[in-house]
């Protein structure tokens, strides 16, 4: 599955060293030029160096108006991006507009205020967008790997003291909402999803939420 790439995760991801879950779970890796230039620049010369330096390795493609004009998806995006600009700011919307008009399957956002991309997207408001923030990453990590939970708690911590030292986010609330998501309670595009990487990877989804559930209860 390949995915856009927003800006604030990314950077959350970058300064806190764990940017191999962007890379573990999704093939390729894509970034419209302004998220980079006018966003990542501004907010994190360290991060905006790293990602010149995964664009010249290969491993994220930044997409620029001739990637896209070389593509002939010139129009698509910029109608996708006239479509939904009013609902984000204009960094979420180039990437919102990017996953559309490519075809890619999901979004990395940790935008999580009403309204925002990852509410929006999970609420199918736009099509064929899945969205995944960090705290989703590293439950798709807990699921397949050994049962570590305390590596699991411990860079959940990690990576939201850095995102959000002010007002950092309740790790129960977070991880209640996303087993919400891909149980009964989700949407069916998000519960096939699950099914389809448990079966891929192999995992006993049932028994790693019985696990997960005695670990809840003992914190």
């Amino acid at each position: 599955m390949d995915v856009s790439l927003d800006t604030d995760i990314t950077v959350h991801l970058y300064n806190a060293g764990k940017e191999d879950l962007l890379f573990r779970y999704f093939n390729k890796l894509y970034m419209h030029e302004f998220i980079l230039e006018r966003e990542i620049r501004n907010k994190s010369a360290c991060v905006y160096k790293k990602i010149q330096e995964e664009q010249k390795a290969g491993r994220i493609t930044i997409v620029n108006t001739k990637y896209l004009i070389g593509l002939g998806m010139k129009k698509v995006f910029e109608d996708q991006l006239a479509d939904i600009k009013i609902l984000f700011d204009f960094g979420e919307a180039n990437a919102v507009a990017l996953a559309c008009a490519l075809g890619i399957a999901a979004l990395v956002t940790d935008d999580t205020k009403d309204y925002g991309p990852h509410e929006t997207l999970l609420k199918e408001c736009i099509e064929d967008v899945i969205p995944f923030a960090f705290y989703e990453l590293l439950y798709l990590d807990y699921l397949d790997s050994d049962d570590d939970f305390d590596g699991f708690l411990n860079e959940y911590h990690h990576i939201n003291q850095i995102a959000y030292p002010d007002r950092p986010m309740s790790f129960h609330n977070r991880i209640a909402r996303t087993v919400q998501r891909f149980s009964r309670r989700g949407t069916k595009r998000d519960i096939r999803w699950m099914e389809n990487f448990c079966r891929e990877k192999n995992i006993d989804y049932r028994y790693k939420m019985q696990l997960l559930q005695r670990h809840l209860k003992g914190k």
